[in-house]
């Protein structure tokens, strides 16, 4: 069961606390806004379909769990955007990506206390002639993602680029198996490479980000013309342990991508790695490190430029 809009229409859902259990909401090429808030005040739908929150009115909760999906992807790429207090994705997608010509729209959340996703995808990729749009997180308290997959790629015979992923938040905690990736998907039996930039991840965050057996990595894959993105995180700490990795790399036919990391301390334990490098024709990016007070490596770590 669902809601379902014809291509290029909008579903708009405001209320207090939304809670989707194993709903579907499409809007082909269109655009999905979901809002809550805790207490009356008006809110205004603007002439694109976007919402406008009143100022100093609590938001709700909204949670999305069980399969429940929200999915904008058509020939022309739709937006979604979910406004709240505590947004929560317990095994749900988010997809907004285009297929035939054209820009993917952005993939927006907002959120005021807490993100957390669990055994969830946010998908924003570009199959055919056109850009993808942005996947922009932020809360004004946590993110958590758990087993949770953020993708920002052209994939294979896709011709465009990717405009990448970027979260803003007071803490960042990234786990078992989570990963946050910018490609341009290369070729293999069964497709032809694509053809584009992939985009930055760009990581703002005051105070702790801990990756743990979870990885952020840009990619050009091989046989794809263009270039691997950057990874720029600026925190207060950041924490990488059990083989978690940040890569910028290329496999084909341009540069890779920097890894610029600015914080106060940073700690790689149990074979965590930070790696830029090149196996294609391309020139591998520089790994570039501030640190505001002290560093610390522990255990096994490797950061290099190959």
């Amino acid at each position: 069961m669902g809601l379902e809009v014809l291509p290029g229409a909008n579903i708009t859902l405001v209320g207090g606390e939304l809670d989707f259990q194993s709903g579907l909401v499409t809007a082909p090429g269109g655009r999905v806004e979901l809002g809550g808030l805790s207490q009356a005040g008006e809110v205004t739908i603007n002439e694109n379909g976007s919402l406008s929150f009143p100022e100093g009115v609590e938001r709700a909760d909204v949670t999305l769990t069980n399969g429940a999906e929200v999915d904008v992807a058509g020939d022309k790429g739709g937006s979604i955007k979910v406004s709240g207090n505590n947004i929560s994705l317990s095994g749900s997608v988010l997809n907004s990506s285009t297929f035939v010509e054209g820009d993917a729209g952005n993939i927006t959340i907002e959120a005021s206390s807490l993100f957390s996703a669990d055994s969830s995808t946010l998908n924003n990729s570009t199959f055919g002639a056109g850009n993808t749009g942005e996947i922009r997180i932020s809360s004004d308290g946590a993110v958590t993602l758990s087993n949770t997959i953020i993708f920002n790629n052209v994939e294979g015979g896709g011709t465009g680029n990717s405009l990448g992923v970027f979260i803003n938040a007071q803490s960042l905690d990234v786990t078992n198996g989570s990963q946050i990736q910018t490609l341009v998907r290369g070729s293999d039996q069964a497709e032809v490479a694509g053809n584009g930039n992939a985009g930055n991840v760009f990581i703002d965050v005051d105070e702790d980000v801990t990756f743990s057996a979870s990885s952020v990595f840009s990619q050009l894959g091989l046989g794809a013309q263009g270039s691997a993105g950057d990874i720029i995180i600026e925190a207060g700490s950041l924490s990488l342990s059990d083989g978690a990795t940040l890569t910028s790399s290329t496999f084909g036919q341009g540069d890779g991508g920097g890894i610029n990391i600015t914080t106060g301390s940073l700690e790689l334990l149990n074979a965590a790695r930070v790696n830029a490098s090149t196996s294609g024709e391309g020139n591998a990016g520089k790994i570039t490190e501030h640190f505001l007070s002290w560093y610390q490596v522990q255990k096994i770590q490797e950061m290099q430029v190959m």
